[in-house]
């Protein structure tokens, strides 16, 4: 992948190589007319390596829109010093005097006031790249190369240049140039070799910038390194390099690799851990490395999600219950009645058992109603159910059949046995006492009809329209009596 900075790079390169082509031609003639020119040409390059360096460091630490936007203003101190040094002959403020030393190649140069401010800005720029540059590699495990090609190449340049400046001459030409070609040589062997490229810049970027913790622990549980949002979550301090992880965690809690652990600290965050184990090239694990997510606003809205779940199925059991419930009596209703005789009907013919109903109907019911009021009549309803539900067992039914008639589902249950049942149930009922309003106390007995499945019955229906022509026979007998089918129809 080309990086960034690589435009920046060939640029910095061309004029590198500018650079040191002038220095070489001015010795083809010793002419100082034609040396000045010389000099003036690579001016071209003196001016502007320092700010390709500075945009190379720019464009490969993300800087890419600060530099387009600012790029004229950083160009403006280069282009005045090309313009000064071409038109040094009208203010001196390149060079002050510039000359060839008796018998040798080497000039005699003394630098107008301008020069001072050139360099100045040139080290400038090229300190501040090499230090950016220098801070977003970092000097770690598996960057040292590249942090040591950035370091080194600007030094080997200020080596060369700075005694030059100086007055030092230790060779009869400026070594400059040719050290920004060793320079430029380290970096060119660093980006071929890869070493610039910018998958690990992008990891780190995207560690950085991460909403989810990273910890990255070694082999003794001591945090070795954490991302800005590890540190938000759990605090700076918890997060400095060199203290143990479970510090930051609640007493007790045990971490496992590739298990997600979902923790609760002392504030009711809820976090969600995983625990990887860290690979080393040559094969065993070398410390771990934790991704923690902050689910606190996931765990709400689940307990939320499981609180409406209970509520609706709170709201679905009761709408439930009401549809096959009466809501006076608190037995089931005719439908819920009428669904459970299909099913047990159809259970008494796969397994050939016996199934019975019992209708009962209050005697006189409606003098109850019109001698002491319905209010007392729906009374006597609810007692008498409340005792119905008592004696009859769990897998009977028991329902209001409709107005103040009950009907009782009795599987696998006989005649005689209903016929039992039925008269517990009357006796039961008889014995109830009832007060009025005026405190005078009353009893209210019942009619039964049973009627048992038998070989003619071709339906349930059959079945209960036997029990209810029972029940009617009970009333014209006389009342408070169990009267059982087969018997008149028999």
């Amino acid at each position: 992948m080309r990086p960034p900075s690589g435009t920046y790079m060939t640029a910095l390169s061309v004029m590198i190589a500018w650079w040191c082509a002038g220095q070489w031609a001015s010795f083809l003639w010793n002419d100082l007319d034609y040396r000045l020119l010389v000099a003036k040409l690579q001016y071209l390059a003196i001016a502007t390596v320092p700010i390709l360096w500075f945009s190379v460091a720019l464009t490969f630490s993300g800087y890419g829109r600060f530099l387009q936007r600012w790029y004229p203003v950083l160009w403006l101190m280069p282009v005045a010093t090309i313009a000064l040094a071409f038109s040094n002959q009208y203010h001196l403020q390149v060079w002050s005097r510039f000359t060839i030393a008796p018998d040798s190649l080497a000039l005699e140069i003394e630098y107008g006031p301008w020069f001072s401010t050139h360099v100045t800005y040139s080290y400038s720029a090229v300190t501040i790249a090499t230090l950016m540059l220098a801070l977003k590699i970092g000097f770690t495990r598996g960057r040292r190369l590249q942090f040591m090609a950035v370091i080194l190449s600007p030094l080997i340049v200020i080596a060369v240049n700075a005694p030059y400046i100086l007055g030092i001459d230790l060779l009869p030409f400026d070594p400059t140039p040719s050290g920004f070609a060793v320079a430029c040589l380290i970096l060119l062997f660093a980006l071929r070799q890869h070493m610039f490229a910018t998958l690990p810049v992008a990891r780190e970027y995207t560690l950085e910038k991460l909403n989810d913790g990273i910890v990255v622990i070694d082999d003794h549980g001591l945090i070795a390194d954490s991302n800005p949002a590890a540190r938000q979550i759990f605090g700076v301090e918890l997060m400095r390099i060199g203290r143990h992880f479970s510090e930051a965690l609640p007493a007790g809690i045990s971490l496992n690799a590739d298990v997600s652990t979902e923790v609760q600290l002392p504030d009711r965050r809820w976090l969600d851990i995983r625990i990887s184990r860290l690979q080393s090239i040559d094969g065993p694990t070398r410390g771990q490395v934790a991704l923690i997510r902050d689910v606190t606003r996931e765990k709400g809205l689940q307990a939320s999600l499981l609180q409406s779940q209970k509520e609706l199925e709170a709201l679905n059991s009761k709408l439930n219950n009401l549809a096959h419930t009466d809501e006076l009596t608190g037995l089931a209703n005719r439908r819920s009645l009428y669904e459970r005789v299909r099913s047990e009907w159809s259970r008494s013919t796969r397994h050939k058992k016996p199934l019975s109903m019992i209708l009962i109907d209050f005697d006189n019911f409606k003098l109850i109603n019109d001698n002491y009021g319905h209010q007392v009549g729906d009374q006597v309803l609810q007692r008498a159910s409340g005792i119905v539900r008592q004696i009859i067992r769990p897998e009977d039914l028991a329902a209001r059949h409709g107005g103040e008639e009950l009907a009782i589902l009795l599987p696998d249950t006989n005649a005689k046995d209903a016929v039992d049942i039925a008269q517990r149930l009357g006796a039961a009922l008889e014995a109830l006492q009832y007060h009025d309003e005026a405190g005078q106390a009353f009893v209210v007995t019942v009619s039964s009809g049973v009627a048992s499945r038998c070989p003619n019955d071709k339906s349930p229906d059959m079945m209960i329209a036997r029990a209810d022509k029972a029940l009617y026979q009970s009333k014209a007998d006389g009342r408070n009596r169990v009267t059982l089918a087969d018997a008149v129809n028999g």
